[in-house]
């Protein structure tokens, strides 16, 4: 008889079966299938070919194998500002010519809904007013209003541009305003989702100067002016402001929050701006002398308004810039001034990641002496991508003069050269100036690379969808030998193939127009892929085999999109003469390059590298020998910032000595810190190594406990509490350590990432629970073909309220029911739900295969930089957790934290009393607080992206730093104060690597090799005990006695350890009391 346990399946156990069919049987006896399909189909063929042709008819035309679309192809990208102005409802329609419409703030209400407001009686919070700046009734907008509305009686049907007066408030933050644009409630275009307002800063002072004689950028200071900015793309895609399309009649148009507080004026409706040619606005000039051959006025493009206060001869400075990323950078070319071998010297603006993109602008001032006709010439560098020009949009006195300058191109060149503002016959552009100070500003433009760009995107999309339906067809291991008929089960597979072919070509022509070049980079590179898309429209059979070079297509279509819209410009001077005058062009000599080679081989003899981390303050003041273990150019911008704060004239009482040792200051290996310890010769604070290193050494004997501090806590208050439990340690030694050994100063946070657009496809969220990751999300993933990607055991353990130790950390937390439930819970992902082992993380989330993942913060700033395709296509969420008894979504994690850090190192045998000894550890503490502060890793921050762009963000430790600093948005922020309230961290504990290694050991038993769960956690345990024992032993901490082996309990979990999880918890209680 069966028994009835067995007959009482639950549903939720056959769905599990289920899946097991689907993927795991499925994957490991495909083989086996596809031979008894192929017996079977042979035996149909010889028995019946008409009933053969009737089956393989079935075959290829039932529901769901791909002969047809699951959505519209024809709404690909539409919803791009170039395609909105296609759109047919609004065929026939004009630009607007009348006057402007003024909306005021005061016309404004507020979209939040007030206190005791109701669905049938709708009371609005008031729309916050204010004076600012010079100005009466302006919006104070902070992030605690969602949105403002304003109704607007449109005149005529057409199309219309919008300004905006906005300005900054005043937080010396580098992150720009930015809000969302609707009308009649709805977003016209994707570009309207994030409009940018710029904020605007200047130099605050000249080049800084090290000891040697090195020079650095300036610090920058905000400069707080109203401006009036029409909406255009934040990126420069488009060389017009956008136009957008009004019924007549009453309108409604909002304004969104999506990021950064700003203050905003009048909002402007008006006709679209039209710019007229040269040789029109030419006509207007008066009639003046075109035979003057003087320049009159020359100017360095680095130089601010302290050169023109210093020297009274300066004819032109850096007066204006849209961002404090926008610094003055160094050059070596040896035709740019001012310049010295062997040094490096402030010399020119712009640069690889400097002044490259998102409509950065840089504006200088510059004085006429004399009403007149001038041209204009600008010594530039266009290095970065071979054969490709750049754009500027270049503004005279706050205009466009002539349409000829709405996307001026640079030519590409690998050296500097001069460029005499031309038309494209060489003939110089004319401008006519008035006696007195005018400006010049020249913003990044994407120019006619615009339209390719946006040609890529939508190409993109094509691709991604099609091999999203070709893998769906194929699987996950398609047989090469095996004809999937994919130009019978998916008809418009050789018509997509053909249309991409035909744009790429297009594409290719407007290129060699754009780079008037046939063998740019890029154009060979489409030249291969049109080369391999024609390949699988000859050979459609072949496609299984090649899919890897199709899908690589696709991961350069995201490449040609950054190259496009990189466009890095770098100047060195501006020049203004009379229509005759003659600019020079020096070009590079190959003496001067020798010779530079050989001065700067002698300087490299005299030119002590190290005193410019030498004494910072004058003699007879304690020096502190701080150890970095980062490279000379982090080293270069930390000394800037000590150079400002550890003055001579500081009230510091000692002074900074700075050593450059990267990878040498690691626990683990033979290096220079461990040698200098072993010989009492190490260094006061080592800066930039590992958390767990600076713990590892403390146990040995070297660190020093800075919760001792007296304004600890208060310190400590800047970082998130786990941060710290992973800089810390305890054990019940004779000697008792128990301490914190380090200020953190990068973190990181886990969070997940999804593809928007898939899970919109699918019809479904984001998973809140592990139930809803396994039970909803995987289904409808596996239905059409994606792929998941799994989680660990350690996530599992903490969010089931257990822990990786018991007994104080002195035993392994492995051998408990619950580590075996969350063990199985992992190894089911692999045998229940079909999860592969491996997966391709980042690329096959950009490919589509992968549509969720989980990451951190630097695969957020990756998305962003290395993947511009998928913008608007990602979000992020919180990771899911599993619920409690009393409800509470449990989403507590590590894998984060602290990523390094500064520590305290001195040691007292290097002193000759307690007092010099304390007073040395002082200081040491002055520079942690002074450099984990909020002021300066925001600066610093700063420094980082201008120095080495987004992709290498730096995710400071400092929570307030890390929001401030890198501008998410309202939802982006919530994710990620959700996530930090459940990072948790774990202490180093003596012998962890042996628990590490064997927990690995394990997993590969039971998935790989087919051990039971019970059999490889119980071999595991007896391996990772005993050496816990040893090292204990070794330091002498009392190891756990019998009774506390025997108690299988845990007294650390994610409940001692996060208040946020306490306080949910109480909250629940409290409400079932209720």
């Amino acid at each position: 008889m069966v028994s009835l346990e067995l007959m009482c399946i639950s549903y939720k156990e056959t769905e599990r079966m289920c899946l097991y069919l689907r993927r795991g049987i499925i994957k490991q006896g495909k083989r086996i299938v596809a031979t008894l399909l192929t017996v079977v189909m042979v035996v149909t063929l010889l028995s019946s070919p008409a009933a053969y042709a009737g089956t393989l008819e079935e075959i290829f035309t039932k529901p769901g194998t791909g002969t047809e679309n699951d959505y519209d192809r024809a709404t690909i990208n539409d919803n791009k500002y170039k395609y909105y102005l296609e759109d047919p409802d609004f065929a026939g329609a004009t630009n607007y010519t009348g006057n402007d419409i003024v909306l005021t703030p005061s016309q404004a209400q507020c979209n939040d809904l007030a206190e005791g407001s109701t669905k049938d009686d709708p009371v609005y919070v008031e729309t916050p007013l204010t004076d600012e700046n010079g100005r009466t009734n302006v919006l104070n907008w902070s992030e605690e209003y969602s949105g403002f509305t304003w109704k607007v009686k449109i005149p005529v049907t057409g199309f219309y541009s919008i300004k905006v007066e906005h300005l900054s408030v005043a937080n010396d933050l580098g992150v720009a305003p930015t809000r969302e644009f609707a009308i009649n409630g709805e977003v016209p275009f994707a570009e309207a989702v994030n409009l940018e307002f710029k904020k605007w800063f200047k130099d605050a002072d000249v080049p800084k100067v090290d000891v040697v004689g090195d020079e650095s950028a300036p610090d920058q200071v905000e400069v707080r002016e109203w401006a009036t900015s029409e909406l255009r793309d934040n990126e420069g895609y488009y060389m017009e402001s956008f136009r957008f399309y009004f019924e007549a009649g009453l309108n409604e148009i909002t304004f969104n929050y999506t990021g950064a507080e700003m203050y905003m004026g009048n909002i402007i409706i008006c006709a679209p701006e039209v710019i007229d040619d040269y040789a029109t606005v030419s006509a207007t000039y008066p009639q003046l002398d075109k035979n003057g051959a003087d320049i009159i006025a020359s100017f360095q493009a680095e130089y601010n308004e302290k050169h023109k206060e210093l020297d009274d001869n300066v004819q032109g400075w850096l007066s204006l810039k849209s961002s404090n990323m926008l610094r003055p950078t160094v050059s070596k070319n040896t035709t740019v001034a001012p310049f010295k071998s062997g040094y490096n010297i402030i010399n020119q603006v712009g640069g690889d990641t400097n002044w490259s993109g998102n409509r950065e602008s840089l504006t200088w001032t510059f004085e006429v002496p004399a009403d007149g006709l001038y041209k204009i010439a600008l010594r530039v560098c266009n290095n970065l991508n071979i054969g490709m020009p750049v754009h500027r949009r270049i503004y005279i006195d706050g205009e466009v003069p002539f349409s000829e300058l709405i996307a001026y191109r640079f030519r590409y060149d690998y050296n500097y050269y001069t460029e005499t503002l031309s038309n494209d016959d060489g003939e110089a552009f004319l401008f006519y100036f008035t006696a007195g100070q005018h400006t010049i500003k020249l913003e990044t433009s994407m120019g006619g690379l615009g339209d390719a760009a946006l040609m890529f995107y939508t190409q993109t999309e094509e691709l991604n969808l099609l091999i999203r339906e070709i893998n769906k067809i194929l699987g996950d291991n398609p047989d090469p030998k095996f004809n999937y008929r994919l130009a019978e089960r998916i008809p418009h597979l050789i018509p997509t193939l053909e249309k991409l072919v035909a744009s790429f070509e297009e594409l290719i022509e407007k290129l060699k127009v754009v780079c008037e070049t046939d063998s740019s980079s890029l154009i060979n590179e489409l030249k291969v892929a049109i080369d391999t898309l024609n390949e699988a429209i000859d050979e459609p059979i072949d496609i299984p085999n090649n899919m890897g070079d199709i899908t690589g297509i696709q991961t350069s279509l995201g490449n040609w999109i950054t190259t496009l819209e990189s466009s890095a410009l770098m100047m060195d001077y501006i020049e203004i003469g009379q229509p005759n005058a003659e600019f020079k062009n020096e070009k590079v000599s190959v003496w001067a390059e020798l010779k530079n080679v050989w001065d700067s081989f002698i300087v490299s003899f005299s030119k002590d590298y190290n005193a410019a981390y030498a004494e910072l303050a004058n003699q007879g003041k304690d020096i502190v020998e701080v150890w970095l273990s980062r490279d000379r150019e982090y080293a270069d911008m930390m000394m800037d910032l000590m150079n400002q704060e550890f003055t001579p004239d500081s009230d510091y009482d000692f002074s900074i000595k700075l050593r450059i040792v990267p990878g040498q200051i690691g626990f683990g290996g033979f290096n220079l810190l461990l040698l200098s310890l072993m010989s009492h010769q190490g260094p006061d604070l080592i800066w930039g190594t590992g958390a767990g290193d600076v713990v590892n050494y403390a146990i040995r004997g070297v660190g020093y406990d800075i919760s001792q501090f007296e304004d600890y806590e208060e310190v400590a208050s800047r970082f998130n509490p786990a941060t710290m439990i992973g800089l810390s340690y305890s054990d019940n030694s004779p000697t008792t350590l128990d301490g914190v050994f380090g200020l953190p100063e990068t973190s990181d946070v886990s969070m997940a990432f999804y593809r928007t657009d898939i899970f919109a496809e699918l019809g479904i969220d984001p998973p809140d629970t592990w139930d809803e990751y396994f039970n909803e999300m995987i289904p409808a993933f596996y239905q059409e073909n994606y792929h998941a990607m799994p989680s660990g055991t350690g996530t599992f353990l903490t969010q089931m309220n257990g822990w990786s130790w018991r007994a104080n950390y002195r035993l392994s937390g492995y051998d408990t029911d619950l580590y075996l439930k969350a063990f199985q819970m992992d190894v089911d992902q692999y045998f229940i739900y079909g999860i592969d082992i491996a997966n391709q993380g980042f690329q096959g989330f950009r490919d589509g295969d992968y549509p969720y993942m989980t990451g951190s913060i630097g695969t957020y700033t990756q998305l962003l930089v290395a993947a511009p395709e998928l913008l608007g296509k990602w979000a992020v969420a919180p990771l899911p957790g599993i619920v409690d008894e009393l409800g509470i979504n449990n989403r507590a994690t590590g894998g984060a934290g602290a990523g390094t850090c500064v520590s305290i190192m001195s040691e007292r045998v290097n002193f000759d009393s307690d007092e010099e000894y304390q007073r040395r550890i002082n200081s040491c503490w002055e520079i942690a607080k002074w450099w984990t502060s909020y002021d300066i890793q925001l600066e610093f921050t700063y420094m980082v992206d201008a120095k080495f762009g987004r992709e290498n963000r730096w995710t400071s430790a400092n929570m307030r730093a890390l929001v401030d600093g890198m501008g998410w948005t309202p939802a982006e922020k919530a994710v990620i104060d959700e996530m930090y309230n459940w990072y948790i961290a774990t202490p180093v504990v003596l012998g962890s690597y042996q628990q590490d290694r064997y927990a690995g050991f394990a997993f590969n038993q039971v998935v790989i090799q087919g051990y039971s769960v019970r059999d490889s956690i119980d071999q595991m345990i007896e391996y990772i005990n005993p050496e816990l024992v040893r090292k204990q032993l070794q330091y002498d901490i009392i190891p756990a006695n019998d009774e506390e082996i025997a108690d299988k309990t845990y007294d650390v979990s994610a409940l001692t350890q996060l208040a946020y999880y306490r306080k949910l918890r109480e909250e629940a209680l409290k409400n079932q009391n209720k």
